[in-house]
């Protein structure tokens, strides 16, 4: 099973990504902090995005990719990454 390691995925591309392994190794539920959208409802154009990380991984690493999920090992622990909505 090919996963994406946590090495090559660094904190200033991938805020949310590094974030979340980092609560999920730290104990706490594996999550980012919320991204927030613009005051339409909408994603602005220079603004940084979970789904824009989530995109990213899935296309430079495809073999890792399970769906809707990316499998990333970090500290020898494997982990399920994808991006979940709530309204």
């Amino acid at each position: 099973m090919t996963a994406v390691n946590s090495t090559a995925v660094d904190a200033q591309i991938y805020p949310f990504t590094t974030a979340a392994l980092s609560n999920a190794t730290a104990g706490e539920a594996g999550r980012s902090g919320p991204y927030w959208r613009g005051p339409v409802g909408l994603k602005g154009a220079f603004t940084h995005s979970p789904f824009d990380e989530h995109a990213a991984l899935s296309q430079q690493y495809p073999a890792a990719t399970d769906g809707e999920q990316v499998r990333v090992r970090h500290n020898g622990t494997l982990y399920h990454v994808a991006v979940t909505q709530s309204v």
